[in-house]
């Protein structure tokens, strides 16, 4: 029964989507946003931050293949993707790591990259009595010819499903033990 009851309290939360928001949309900038709830302890949730080939999607990648990525959780890490050939490329590179608590991230996903200036993405995890929330901000500045307004949406959308499949990867794991 209390296996039944912990298959049941890790679905529900992963059927609670990311709550998402554009937060800020400037001529040269924009900050988008997620809240979600996962069954995992914080340091569990931390630990699969670093897996993204376990929760990222393939099609959000240059090779086609999310199990081309790594993410070292230590500071001046990197977010890294194995290229064929043995290249690799750089996504993002650690800031700040501390285990459980906080993954500070800096530097500018896909065509951001050509686009803009600066990027910061940072993941906080709070312990709940289910779990943990995770909530996830990601600032862009440096955009030019008010470009802001146009990447906004599309980074929310890539963002949104990416903050969601590691959600349902966290209630997977959370059935499974």
């Amino acid at each position: 029964m209390r296996h039944l009851l912990t298959i049941a309290a890790a679905t529900a939360l992963v059927a609670t989507p990311a709550a998402a928001d554009v937060r800020a949309v400037g001529p040269d900038r924009f900050e988008v946003a997620y809240s979600v709830d996962t069954a995992l302890d914080p340091d569990r949730l931390y630990a699969l931050l670093g897996q993204p080939s376990r929760w990222w999607s393939d099609a959000h990648t240059y090779s086609g293949k999310a199990a081309n990525l790594r993410l070292e959780l230590k500071p001046t890490g990197c977010w890294c993707e194995a290229m064929p050939g043995g290249e690799r490329r750089e996504h993002l590179v650690v800031g700040i790591a501390e285990p459980g608590r906080r993954l500070l991230l800096m530097g500018l996903l896909g065509p951001l990259k050509t686009e803009a200036q600066a990027g910061t993405m940072i993941w906080t995890i709070t312990p709940t009595g289910a779990g943990s929330t995770l909530a996830m901000t990601y600032k862009v500045v440096g955009l030019n010819d008010g470009r802001a307004a146009v990447f906004a949406p599309a980074v929310d959308a890539v963002l949104g499903e990416q903050v969601q499949r590691l959600q349902k990867t966290a209630g997977e794991i959370a059935v499974r033990r």
